[in-house]
C-alpha cells in the first residue's frame, strides 16, 4: 500500500489502533486513553514503541491523524483580514463561540485557500499534537508532520478532483464529507455511525447534502475508505469514483492515509 521510502514512516492514529508503516511493512498497536481525558495515554504509547525507536532513529516521522481526532469547520472569507495571525484569532473566537471553553484546549490551525476565498480550519486537542512532540524529543525521533487525514488525502489527490467535487471519507466511527465549488472547499458534514451503521449512514450523510444542494447538474463523489463502511448506490445523480489509493486493508478497522 504504501512505497518503499528507507528513510521514511508514516504512523497513522486512528481511534483505538495506531498504525506504523514502513519499508512497506505495517505493525499495529493498541491505544490507551488517558485516565484524565479522552486522548491518547502517551506513556503508555512510549513503551509501545520502544522495540521499534532504534529503526526509527533517524528517519523522518510523518503523523497523520484519523478524522476522529480532528474537527473540521469552514470560515467565511472576512475584508480587511489578511495576515494568517488574524484568522488564526478569528478561528479561535469561532470555536469558542462554538463548543464553549473545550475548544480552548484545542490546537487550531487554519488554511488559506486565496484571496476572498473561505479558509479550512482544522482543530486537535493540543494534548495530542503536544504528546507526539514530546514523545519524538524523548526517543531523539525526526517528527516531520503532524496531518489531519482530510488534508492527506487532499493534497495527495488534489490533481485528481473536479473543479465541482464531493470527498466523502470513510472510518469505522467517523464520517467525513466535504464539498467544493470551482475547487474550493466549502463545507463539511460529519456522521459518528453507530457501530456496524457506517454503511447506511455513507448514503444518509450524502443525500442529505444533496439535498440541501443547489447544484442542478450530477455531483461527482469521490469516496476514500474500505469498501464496507461506503454505500454502494447514492442514486443516478451522483457520479461515484474510488480513489485509486484506498486499496482495501485486511480490515475496515485498519487506515490506509499516508503516502510519505
Amino acid at each position: 500500500m504504501l512505497p518503499q521510502w528507507p528513510k521514511k514512516v508514516t504512523i497513522v492514529v486512528g481511534s483505538d489502533s495506531l498504525w506504523l508503516y514502513h519499508q512497506g511493512e505495517s505493525r499495529q498497536l493498541a491505544l490507551q486513553t488517558s485516565s484524565s481525558r479522552q486522548s491518547i495515554d502517551f506513556n503508555v504509547l512510549n513503551e509501545q514503541l520502544e522495540p521499534y525507536i532504534t529503526s526509527l532513529s533517524g528517519k523522518a516521522i510523518n503523523i497523520v491523524l484519523a478524522n476522529a481526532w480532528v474537527r473540521y469547520t469552514i470560515l467565511p472569507w472576512q475584508p480587511y483580514l489578511y495576515a494568517k495571525r488574524d484568522w488564526q484569532a478569528v478561528a479561535e473566537r469561532y470555536l469558542k463561540s462554538v463548543y464553549g471553553k473545550a475548544a480552548s484546549m484545542w490546537n487550531i490551525s487554519v488554511s488559506m485557500q486565496g484571496y476572498g476565498q473561505p479558509l479550512i480550519v482544522c482543530a486537535v486537542d493540543s494534548i495530542i499534537s503536544e504528546g507526539f512532540d514530546d514523545l519524538a524529543r524523548r526517543n531523539g525521533l525526526q517528527l516531520n508532520s503532524l496531518e489531519p487525514a482530510f488534508a492527506n488525502v487532499v493534497n495527495h489527490y488534489q490533481h485528481c478532483f473536479r473543479s465541482d467535487s464531493w470527498l466523502l471519507m470513510a472510518e469505522e466511527n467517523r464520517l467525513v464529507l466535504a464539498q467544493s465549488y470551482q475547487g474550493i472547499w466549502q463545507h463539511f458534514s460529519v456522521s459518528v455511525p453507530p457501530p456496524g451503521q457506517a454503511n447506511q449512514q455513507s448514503l444518509t450523510l450524502v443525500r442529505q447534502a444533496r439535498q440541501l444542494s443547489s447544484e442542478a447538474d450530477q455531483v461527482k463523489l469521490y469516496l476514500y475508505g474500505h469498501s464496507s463502511l461506503i454505500a454502494s448506490d447514492f442514486g443516478d445523480d451522483i457520479d461515484v469514483q474510488m480513489l485509486l489509493g484506498a486499496t482495501e486493508p485486511s480490515s475496515p478497522a485498519q487506515l490506509c492515509y499516508g503516502w510519505k
